[in-house]
């Protein structure tokens, strides 16, 4: 499938995860892999290039309350006759759902599955009501081909999130920095702005695997994402250099000092007043 520029509606994600562009485009996880650690790297996952997607447990669980969510039950394949995925028959009926595009998940799951769904669309009512899932954006961007795709589109942009920990300054701390989410609110907002379609707000609603499955509502400010958009012109030139050059680098070769980080510094100042 090659789309052309805009926003498309009908997009399947298996569709959009294979790059649905005329050249190998830039998503955020591109952007954050070409940032955070080289282009090398960020060829080799790219599914242009042949990339093979790998997936946990963990995740097979949240995508599945997310698909079941945002696109329906169509999008799960429930294991009916296995408990795990030691035996080969088991393994073959998982790689086949994955194939055709949809979430494996065990039956002893679907009912936390559900109940996820279920707390997640309440949270989605209370502060995004009216909005479209999964909408596909396709730009332009200096010159190179560009990918989006919001979990939820509103009135404001909505990215859901699943995680063992929802505390938001925990969260906050652990993951969306360290993960690069801010690179991700930072290209979502451009490509809408891109297309005509700007947004004012984005927020992560950033929902516990276990039950309660309680969630959390999150944002970033303005700072962050202006500093996150410098960071992304980078990336946009060295993705560029990259595509006409067929070169691709990987890391720095130099010797790099490692210099203890003051959290290990005062753990070990700690020890030595110790009696």
């Amino acid at each position: 499938m090659i789309l052309h520029e805009g926003i498309h509606l009908d997009v399947l994600m298996a569709d959009y995860t294979a790059d649905p562009c005329p050249e190998p485009s830039l998503s955020a996880s591109v952007i954050r892999t070409l940032i955070d650690r080289s282009p090398a790297t960020a060829k080799r996952f790219h599914p242009r290039f042949g990339a093979q997607s790998s997936v946990s447990r963990e995740a097979d669980l949240g995508s599945a309350a997310h698909a079941l969510l945002l696109e329906g039950r169509d999008q799960i394949h429930v294991v009916t006759e296995f408990e795990d995925y030691r035996k080969k028959a088991a393994r073959e009926e998982r790689d086949t759902a994955r194939a055709a595009g949809k979430i494996p998940i065990f039956e002893r799951e679907f009912a936390a599955v559900e109940s996820m769904a279920e707390i997640a669309a309440s949270a989605l009512a209370s502060r995004a009501p009216d909005g479209r899932s999964e909408v596909t954006l396709l730009w332009r961007e200096s010159g190179v081909w560009a990918r989006a795709r919001p979990d939820w589109l509103a009135d404001k942009v909505v990215d859901l999130k699943t995680t063992k920990n929802a505390e938001p300054d925990a969260w906050i701390r652990r993951t969306l920095f360290p993960s690069g989410y801010d690179l991700s609110v930072a290209w979502y907002l451009r490509g809408l702005e891109a297309l005509g379609e700007p947004r004012e707000e984005y927020l992560f609603l950033v929902q516990e695997v276990f039950e309660p499955f309680d969630y959390s509502w999150i944002t970033i400010d303005e700072e962050s994402i202006e500093r996150a958009n410098r960071a992304i012109d980078c990336a946009v030139k060295m993705w560029s250099y990259c595509l006409e050059s067929d070169r691709w680098p990987g890391y720095d070769k130099r010797v790099h000092m490692a210099q203890i980080p003051p959290y290990r510094a005062e753990r070990y100042e700690e020890l030595e007043t110790r009696p």
